[in-house]
């Protein structure tokens, strides 16, 4: 996919997130920070941040975009962090939590 770039170190177990882009298509992604390792794969841990935004097409085939769309910055971006294990993780876009 043109305009996608990821960017990542690995160490100790750890993963350093420095760089994801999604770019050109119905949806565009940028998100950086630290998944953190563990022995078992449900004990990772999320601790990214970034932001994305929809094109008006995709936009009114996901209807949840509507309850988020408070959330949206001037620029037309929403803002979100995942957070927590893997297992279950907690995803905030602005201030509304994503229930999972």
């Amino acid at each position: 996919m043109p305009g996608t770039k990821v960017q990542a170190s690995v160490s100790c177990g750890n993963f350093e997130i420095k760089e994801i882009k999604f770019q050109g298509g119905d949806l565009e992604l940028e998100a950086d920070g630290k998944i953190y390792g563990a022995r078992q794969m449900e004990n990772y841990r999320f601790n990214l941040k970034g932001n994305f935004k929809v094109s008006p097409d995709l936009a009114a085939k996901v209807p949840l975009l509507m309850t988020l769309d408070k959330q949206k910055t001037a620029e037309g971006t929403y803002p979100f962090t995942i957070t927590g294990r893997i297992s279950k993780p907690s995803i905030r876009v602005g201030e509304f939590k994503i229930p999972i």
